[in-house]
């Protein structure tokens, strides 16, 4: 009876570390689901945030270039005030000498 209870004993015993093995298996492939799972969001997550980057990469460069257009206009206006400016000058001067001739000529 000892005999045969030992080896009861050692089949039972054979069958948890079988059972232990089965567990083990499972838990290994549950977490290369969830690895896998993870990485596939991480891809997805990746591929979303380059789109993120792409927009907002876009919409930086269009302000900067809407930057730059004002700018550029405004140096325009500025040469063009500058222009009108020097042509009004030469104007004004044209006129003082005009009168100073003619206050020499009426004089």
């Amino acid at each position: 009876r000892k005999a045969a209870a030992a080896v009861e004993a050692e089949r039972e015993r054979s069958r948890g570390m079988g059972r232990e093995v089965q567990e083990q298996q499972r838990s290994r492939q549950q977490h290369l689901q969830q690895l896998a799972s993870r990485v596939a969001a991480r891809l997805m997550h990746k591929e979303t945030s380059r789109a993120f980057a792409a927009w907002f990469n876009g919409a930086h460069q269009a302000r900067r270039m809407r930057l730059v257009g004002a700018k550029v206009v405004g140096r325009w206006t500025h040469a063009l005030a500058g222009s009108v400016l020097a042509a009004w000058m030469k104007r004004l001067d044209h006129s003082k000498r005009l009168r100073r001739g003619g206050g020499k000529v009426l004089g």
